[in-house]
């Protein structure tokens, strides 16, 4: 045995370091990204993956359990659980998942003072803000909508990125991944940085005037949380020389004035962080630093320019500890 060993000692070196190195390669890591649109919002997802695992197998479940989140929220398609619900609320039983999320965003509601009102479906139909057909009504036909109105029939419209975004950050959790990236629409959730990151970095800006573009201002670092963004002049409505946002009033029923505005918010989960940033919106700074009191955990930023100009930024709740203005 010692004569073997003196006379293939190298060659035996030689096999166990390929070996070591063949186990470091399936042991570590590469970023796979996976793409696509679900309910009209785009995203992108990007995680860590060790190279044993299969890459396909994993794009296989994302893409499998969005559709069928998409066939129990998608307010688009007649035939989705919830439209199901809404056009008839003794259908019976429920999905337990969908009921979940629409208690959560009626919780939302109801902390916001109804700044964020997930009923307000008609109305925002009655405006048609983001359709050519948008036009202001007359206050008695919001009257006669808003007494119709009740807690049967909810939408996730202002959500539903969001809930898209939690659901795959459980997926990925589930199976042991825990470094990724994840942007759905205006949601955005984020597990453990990249080796040799202390967070994610993400850019926020402000829309730029006269163009479709955004206006980058500053990144926002984070880990382990959720982010939201309210932009008010994405959809719009002019009458009479007034231009009013997409972005409805739960508590008169009338959208808001438009600016170019941004909001955005860090919370636990996206769908929180969503709705928050639609009822901050609402509240303004001044009443929302005030809704946040209650509400330690959540941060925002507060984005738009004056009259003359000049960028305009508040924040809540230290947001500005994970803030970085562009120079």
């Amino acid at each position: 045995m010692n004569r073997l060993w003196r006379d293939h000692w190298g060659a035996v070196i030689a096999v166990v370091f390929l070996l070591g190195l063949g186990i470091t390669w399936l042991l570590s890591t590469e970023m796979v990204r996976i793409t696509g649109a679900v309910m009209g919002a785009t995203y992108q997802i990007s995680v860590a993956v060790p190279r044993w695992r299969s890459e396909e197998a994993l794009r296989r479940e994302v893409r499998e359990r969005m559709a069928e989140i998409a066939c129990k929220i998608d307010e688009a398609d007649p035939l989705s659980d919830l439209s199901r619900l809404n056009h008839n609320p003794n259908l019976g039983m429920a999905d337990s998942e969908l009921m979940a999320w629409r208690s959560q965003v009626m919780t939302l509601s109801t902390q916001s003072g109804r700044a964020y009102d997930p009923t307000m479906g008609p109305i925002r139909a009655l405006w048609g803000i983001g359709t050519p057909q948008a036009m202001a009504p007359l206050r008695s036909q919001i009257r006669i909508e808003t007494l119709k109105i009740g807690t049967q029939s909810i939408s996730l419209l202002e959500v539903k990125d969001g809930i898209v975004a939690d659901e795959m950050a459980r997926v990925l959790s589930r199976h042991g991944y825990h470094r990724y990236f994840i942007e759905i629409g205006d949601a955005i959730v984020v597990g453990d940085p990249r080796p040799g990151r202390l967070t994610w970095q993400i850019g926020v800006g402000l829309p730029a005037i006269g163009s479709e573009t955004e206006e980058q201002i500053g990144v926002v670092n984070l880990s382990g949380m959720a982010l939201g963004v309210c932009v008010k002049n994405r959809d719009v409505l002019t009458v009479d020389d007034q231009i009013w946002s997409w972005v409805i009033d739960g508590r008169v029923m009338d959208p808001i004035p438009s600016d170019s505005g941004v909001t955005v918010v860090i919370a636990p989960t996206a769908l929180q962080a969503e709705g928050m940033a639609y009822a901050l919106t609402v509240l303004g700074p001044e009443g929302g630093r005030v809704l946040l009191k209650r509400f330690p955990r959540i941060r925002a930023l507060w984005m738009g320019r004056s009259n003359d100009g000049t960028l305009e930024t508040v924040f809540a709740n230290g947001f500005e500890r994970q803030f970085k203005r562009r120079s």
